[in-house]
């Protein structure tokens, strides 16, 4: 979705892979993901305050600390549940928009308006 919107995804995963930390299918899954057209890979040690001050805004899993980060620096930023089973009203979400599932997602990019 977001190459579809005219954006490329810079993915910064919370640390390098320890085999012992990391299952299998999450290590192979961010692999593929990682040489995907349009997506990015961030070294884990860069700062979260350096990368959110160069995008358009950021998606974060709930409920961690980067969309607040962006918020600090006025970015548009959302928590992304693919799952569809959090409810938008969470307290852990602390004011930052919750959206599931791909068409909240497709809106989302799309209201950023590249």
């Amino acid at each position: 979705l977001a190459r579809m919107n005219g954006f490329d995804i810079m993915w910064k995963r919370k640390r390098n892979f320890v085999a012992s930390n990391h299952s299998s299918a999450y290590i192979k899954f961010s692999e593929k993901f990682s040489k995907l057209p349009g997506v990015i890979e961030v070294d884990p040690r860069i700062s979260a305050f350096q990368l959110v001050q160069q995008t358009a805004g950021v998606i974060s899993m709930p409920f961690t600390s980067t969309s607040l980060v962006a918020e600090a620096f006025k970015k548009p930023s959302v928590y992304y549940d693919p799952t569809l089973k959090l409810y938008k009203d969470d307290r852990g979400a602390q004011g930052v928009p919750l959206i599931s599932g791909k068409a909240e997602l497709n809106e989302w990019f799309q209201s950023l308006g590249k």
